[in-house]
């Protein structure tokens, strides 16, 4: 627009129309090119390096949206300006036009007057912009012979954008498996490795007290390669300060590549990332790592760009499913499992070891004389005891243990692929533990004691949960019966 003429593109393909703009505009000053349909238009956008394209939307070969759609996705031609013209005036035409990339969107229908009026009040809006033009390294040469050329880069871009559906929708796809969480975080990156060439790829997660890192190994990298990026990971994530600190690792390696021998790259040479929000805040991070330098292109980095923005809704998904999941099986004052979780893992796990002959036991416990604490100390106290007291079962049980608030005082411990001697040496380990620990009071610390019973199958006699759970109740009471603050079995 500085330094001469300002130069509009107008591709209209009624000759009578086009006449009639062209004439009007060129009275206020403007150079005015005049192409006929789609195709010509894009040539002579290439050829003339226009300041500004007006479009009928209406055209034969190529319409004004597939030429909006198709100079806004070339990098030498994203910063024309495009005035859609159009006699549609319904609102589904106004919303396709902004989104196929036009910056305006008038409806014909009053005088070729209003119409010019309407593409001058545009231009002086933009008055002191510069425009950005065809770029200078595409010349007119390349430009010329253009037909084909023109029909050639509507086919790729008709190609990526399909490609592109593609991935987005199998990525949608991954809402039908929100039941298993880290499957869901962990199949974002598989569906990432099938289009774009990366080593290792993580996701990290984050909330007020912790974060999750999800890692995806596609290529045979050293741990300490997977170590560099999900402290990278973090570090963007969170910024130099830092953040909540890494309470949950997985590694999801199908191939074992992980355990490839030979030499591995422990060194990252390029990454590319990505950051999840929720409720636009920060949430997380999509990382990718390649040990080679300068392997993510500008076009790898915009499919990446698409790909997350669509993860995010699923990963968001994925997040609110699994806490609303956890809420439902959790005890609210305890943080462990509720009582209807129990019951789903005993029924579970007694079936597998029903199948497999395998062992099993179940723990019951409660607090010794919990009634009198809470007239001494107050309920208030007693809470603080039930939370204590599951935190110091929960750190000195196995992970493959279910550990559930059974009712009031008490909880049970479901230890799978445990006989009733190891069970035995387990709960008494835990007694010592509760025993041993100081409970925070108002004015001194505290202490209570645990009775528990243990019930193990396979057993005669036992030969459903809830015999099972009868048998360790019945234990339970006898270590009450026997003076408290003991196991039986």
């Amino acid at each position: 627009m500085s330094g001469g003429k300002v130069k509009i593109l107008l591709a209209e393909d009624t000759p009578t129309q086009a006449a009639m703009v062209k004439f009007s505009l060129q009275r206020l000053g403007y150079e005015v090119v005049l192409a006929r349909d789609g195709i010509e238009a894009i040539e002579k956008t290439y050829q003339e390096r226009p300041d500004l394209i007006v479009s009928d939307v209406i055209m034969p070969r190529l319409n004004g949206y597939q030429v909006c759609r198709l100079l806004k996705d070339d990098q030498h031609t994203v910063g024309i300006p495009v005035v859609l013209l159009t006699s549609l005036d319904k609102k589904q035409d106004m919303f396709w036009g902004l989104k196929s990339g036009a910056d305006k969107y008038i409806t014909k229908g009053g005088a070729v007057g209003e119409l010019v009026e309407e593409i001058k009040k545009f231009l002086d809006e933009r008055t002191g912009e510069k425009p950005a033009g065809v770029k200078t390294e595409t010349s007119p040469e390349k430009a010329g012979g253009l037909g084909f050329d023109v029909m050639e880069r509507v086919i790729r871009l008709l190609d990526r954008n399909l490609f592109e559906s593609t991935v987005v929708n199998e990525i949608q796809d991954l809402v039908n498996s929100l039941d298993d969480y880290s499957k869901t975080i962990v199949s974002v990156l598989e569906i990432l490795g099938k289009v774009i060439d990366f080593d290792p790829g993580c996701i990290v997660l984050s909330d007020d007290e912790r974060l999750e890192l999800h890692t995806f190994v596609n290529r045979s990298v050293d741990g300490a390669f997977l170590e560099k990026l999900g402290t990278e990971a973090g570090r963007i994530l969170g910024g130099e300060g830092g953040g909540p600190q890494v309470m949950k690792e997985e590694v999801y390696d199908p191939g074992g590549l992980l355990e490839v021998p030979g030499s591995h790259p422990a060194q990252i040479g390029s990454l590319s990332s990505s950051k999840l929000f929720t409720k636009g805040k920060p949430s997380g991070i999509i990382a990718l790592a390649s040990a080679q330098v300068g392997v993510f292109s500008d076009r790898t980095e915009q499919t990446f760009d698409i790909i997350s923005r669509h993860a995010n809704i699923v990963v968001d998904y994925a997040r609110l499913y699994e806490r609303t999941k956890r809420l439902s099986i959790t005890d609210g004052l305890t943080k462990v499992y509720n009582h209807r979780y129990f019951q789903e893992q005993l029924l579970r796990e007694f079936s597998r070891s029903e199948r497999s002959g395998r062992p099993l036991s179940l723990i019951l416990l409660d607090i010794d004389r919990f009634k009198r604490f809470n007239d001494a100390y107050g309920h208030q106290q007693g809470d603080i005891v039930l939370k204590e007291l599951a935190r110091v079962l929960q750190g000195n049980i196995r992970s493959g243990d279910v550990l559930a608030r059974y009712g009031g005082e008490e909880f049970a411990i479901v230890m799978p692929e445990t006989g009733d001697s190891v069970c035995g040496e387990v709960a008494e380990r835990l007694r010592a533990a509760v025993e041993s620990h100081s409970i925070p009071g108002q004015d001194e610390d505290l202490r209570v004691t645990i009775s528990m019973g243990v019930g193990s199958c396979p057993r005669e006699g036992i030969s459903s949960p809830a015999e099972l759970i009868s048998a360790a109740d019945r234990a339970l009471y006898r270590a009450k019966e026997n003076g408290r603050n003991r196991v039986e079995c």
